[in-house]
């Protein structure tokens, strides 16, 4: 089973003056919209803009992974781009004039939709998607998703009715009031308590250090998954350490699982890539797997959301033995300076930001998104110790996850990308107990 925790944060600070002057009153309403509940859509428009969405999201998910690559070359580059794009969809429903413009622009839903007097537009077909994601099935169905909003506001401040009526009935969001002026401290741990409910106890210090006395609001997004394998890999007594290479020059030995099973297949010869596809139950979300047979940074810098969906459409069920690393894990991304390199400048700038449809002279100071993900071979009670004989006859395809690689898992109805992962160097923390069985035979 795999656990992922993903949580997003935007911390707004107070700032005496700001605001953004249009040249006439038509082009701030070209760019901002209006708040008129925007006309019933017919079913082609509605398919039409879902796609849209879709392919936006998909867009976005790899521009952000760039983006984190060039600012910190980090080994491991964890997200969620579905919670990232829950909480900008909230922060382009508190913005006005340039800063709509920006994050509109980069959600990829200012082009192909028309904006122009359905404000509400773009934000009934983000909740509306987002809402086809949750699955609630939990234990019994082996498959659990949830998304999760809440706006934390300064007692006193004056949150546009708008902001706050919208934000409830499209996002199921909450606004709460805190009282950051007085008691940071306070209001810290019950941010960090909403956050730790929400991912079911696994991310449990988000805010690690006090609050500023002058945030005025904390916009946070939490997704929570939980999901068993539709193929459990063998159990735990069957996993060994296995080498994997993180370069020519640097090999580690890493816990790898292994399994038998009929799942989507693929080589891309044109990319020297092989994709695989592990489903979870109930077949509605797949964790893809693809490893670049030459430098994982070459292949990325060339994809794009096409060639992940071409990816998944070439795949053909094929019986695979296939080798993945039992991992752990974690990331904290301080996104300000990738939305930055990314066009979202106004939200961070105290003279030019406008959310006003939140309240007015506010900018956002920092975004956090944390992310934790455990990969393992079924996340339930181990099954019954097994001898298992693994057969190859000279027709079944091997493959070995030991090299850098990308996964992604995917809502297969929607295609939206829940969370993306650029690994180069999986781990996983062992006790000694653990480490018993985990040798080379």
């Amino acid at each position: 089973m795999k656990l992922i925790f993903g949580h997003l944060l935007f911390i707004i600070y107070f700032v005496a003056e700001a605001r953004i002057v249009f040249e006439n009153d038509s082009e701030a309403q070209k760019i901002s919209g209006t708040n008129h509940t925007p006309p019933i859509m017919d079913i082609a428009t509605k398919t039409r803009a879902h796609k849209l969405i879709s392919q936006a999201l998909g867009r976005l998910c790899l521009e952000i992974e760039d983006a984190v690559f060039k600012s910190s070359h980090v080994e491991n580059i964890i997200f969620s781009p579905l919670s990232i794009a829950s909480a900008l969809a909230i922060v382009l429903l508190g913005a006005q004039g340039i800063t709509y413009k920006e994050v509109a622009n980069l959600l990829g839903v200012s082009a192909g939709i028309d904006l122009t007097g359905r404000n509400n537009l773009v934000h009934e077909e983000l909740a509306s998607l987002i809402d086809r994601l949750r699955i609630q099935h939990g234990l019994k169905s082996g498959l659990e998703v949830s998304v999760a909003s809440a706006v934390f506001v300064q007692q006193g401040l004056n949150v546009k009715e708008y902001f706050k009526n919208t934000a409830q009935e499209l996002y199921k969001c909450d606004v709460l009031d805190m009282d950051f002026k007085h008691n940071s401290e306070i209001s810290r741990k019950q941010i960090n308590q909403w956050v730790e409910n929400k991912t079911d106890g696994h991310i449990k210090k988000l805010l690690e250090t006090t609050l500023s006395h002058f945030t005025k609001s904390i916009i946070a997004n939490a997704i929570y998954f939980k999901g068993q394998w539709e193929y459990p890999f063998y159990p735990e007594n069957i996993t060994k350490m296995k080498p994997f290479h993180i370069s020519r020059n640097e090999t580690i030995d890493v816990p790898t699982m292994v399994n038998n099973a009929d799942i989507p297949y693929y080589i891309d010869k044109e990319r020297n890539c092989t994709i695989i596809g592990i489903p979870y139950k109930g077949l509605k979300v797949t964790m893809f797997i693809v490893i670049p047979n030459n430098d994982i940074r070459d292949l990325i810098a060339n994809l794009t959301i096409n060639d992940l969906n071409q990816f998944v459409d070439s795949t053909k069920i094929t019986s695979v033995i296939f080798f993945v690393p039992k991992m752990k894990l974690e990331s904290t991304i301080h996104m300000r300076k990738p939305f930055e390199d990314l066009g979202i400048t106004s939200l961070f700038s105290p003279d030019i930001a406008n959310l006003s449809n939140i309240a007015e002279n506010v900018f956002v100071n920092e975004i956090v998104h944390k992310i934790d993900i455990e990969i393992t071979e079924s996340g339930t009670t181990a099954a019954a110790a097994t001898a298992i004989s693994i057969y190859k006859d000279g027709s079944t395809p091997v493959v070995k996850v030991d090299k850098p690689f990308i996964f992604f898992i995917r809502h297969n109805e929607t295609e939206v990308i829940l969370f993306w992962g650029t690994v180069k160097k999986p781990n996983y923390h062992w006790t000694s107990l653990h480490h018993n069985h985990l040798k080379n035979p």
